[in-house]
């Protein structure tokens, strides 16, 4: 699976398709083993622009996740279901799948993807016109980032507060975005 996704990111998708069938083959039968292949497939369709074969796949690993435990598999599975459903501009599944997403990845050490989690959340309750809840969610995703002391994050969730703000004509919070921001 590590070349396989070594593959994937340099673009070359048989190669990661082939390299998931290897890894397949030596455990048919484990569920974390098959709902990996099946996320690696999902991606694979999504990243070649095939939204709707890469909802199929990513079902299927869906389906093999347990629910007891939180890994990995298990946030990327969702993340790339709340991608592909946005790319589909279907925004009532894709926040079904944001929520899952957020609610799986803050149970992992991995902070980042839950606050990617709560961007991409927002991102899409912006899109589907829910923007006092955006906003509350970026308030959020900032509150986090500086708790966790990632200056990155913050500026994200920050700059697109202020942007919000600015497109609403909210000029004193701007500025207070702004001063934040800087």
């Amino acid at each position: 699976f590590r070349f396989a996704w070594l593959m994937r990111s340099q673009r070359k998708f048989p190669e990661a398709v082939e390299f998931s069938k290897k890894a397949l083959l030596k455990a048919p039968q484990d569920r974390q083993i098959r709902a990996e292949y099946f996320l690696n497939l999902g991606r694979v369709m999504f990243a070649s622009g095939y939204d709707i074969s890469a909802i199929v796949w990513l079902d299927k690993a869906e389906e093999l996740l347990d629910p007891a435990i939180t890994n990995a598999t298990a946030v990327d599975t969702y993340r790339f279901l709340t991608l592909a459903w946005s790319s589909r501009l279907n925004y009532q599944v894709a926040l079904k799948y944001a929520e899952k997403w957020i609610s799986v990845s803050g149970r992992t050490q991995f902070r980042y993807k839950h606050r990617q989690a709560l961007f991409e959340l927002a991102t899409i309750q912006s899109a589907s016109g829910q923007t006092k809840r955006a906003n509350l969610t970026l308030e959020k995703g900032v509150k986090l980032a500086v708790d966790e002391n990632s200056a990155y994050h913050a500026c994200i969730f920050l700059t697109s507060l202020l942007l919000h703000a600015l497109d609403e004509g909210e000029i004193p919070k701007a500025r207070n975005y702004l001063r934040e921001l800087e």
